[in-house]
């Protein structure tokens, strides 16, 4: 147990700083996309705009603005560094992001104007991410407290009557029946 635990909890450990640093970039997102858009506006290019944001806004997205201009100061092309970027996200918005970026400069068009329409975009569906956690929330507490609750019952039946539980715990088909119910 105790090595398995030690593979494991490492990777929970890991795991779980990632999921709270990507859901942090990721509300931080719709901002950096509203300074990008206003920099653009203002007559900057889309690398100094971005070195803008970056020093605007606060950890993690100011690491990952700073890697991007960074690796095209570089050398490494802009689209490859975006990519690059969405790789280490793996977020569906950054993702969308980057695709509009990318295809933005091989097409051409309004890129302050696309960078708004995904700002709002990805403010809408934080919104209704929201909405639907609300929703559900009920059901994942009855979940919970469902689960919990023969654990619970098991417990008390100990507490009152130690002997009429024991009996589930040391004869053999009350340790397959634990054993299935599980």
């Amino acid at each position: 147990i105790g090595i398995l635990l030690g593979f494991k909890i490492p990777d929970i450990y890991i795991g779980n700083v990632k999921k709270q640093r990507m859901k942090k970039l990721n509300s931080q997102l719709p901002e950096a996309l509203s300074i990008l858009s206003n920099g653009l506006r203002a007559g900057f290019s889309f690398i100094q705009a971005m070195s803008v944001a970056a020093n605007e806004l606060e950890m993690p997205i100011k690491d990952e603005f700073l890697r991007i201009t960074r690796d095209n100061a570089i050398g490494k092309p802009l689209e490859e560094a975006l990519l690059d970027f969405s790789e280490r996200a793996d977020d569906e918005d950054v993702d969308m992001l980057v695709t509009a970026l990318v295809i933005q400069r091989k097409v051409g068009g309004n890129l302050a104007e696309i960078l708004d329409t995904i700002a709002d975009t990805i403010r809408d569906r934080m919104r209704i991410r929201g909405e639907i956690k609300t929703l559900t929330a009920q059901s994942r507490l009855s979940a919970i407290i469902i689960s919990i609750l023969p654990f619970l019952v098991a417990v008390m039946i100990y507490i009152m009557n130690p002997s009429y539980i024991k009996e589930l715990f040391q004869s053999t088909i009350g340790i397959f029946m634990s054993a299935g119910a599980l």
